[in-house]
């Protein structure tokens, strides 16, 4: 059986009841500093080779 959007809910983290599929959905504070890590490291990487 194919999952559609409508089928996914969101839920605290662990929170699980048979038959459903949940989803945990999180603000990331650090989410703008490590996308710059990360790019910051793959620019490094680069150019290594």
């Amino acid at each position: 059986m194919p999952i559609s959007a409508g089928t996914i809910k969101t839920a605290d983290w662990d929170y699980r009841q048979p038959g459903k599929i949940y989803a945990r959905l999180t603000l990331n504070p650090y989410r703008a500093w490590q996308n710059a890590a990360m790019a910051d490291f793959l620019r490094k990487a680069q150019s290594v080779d």
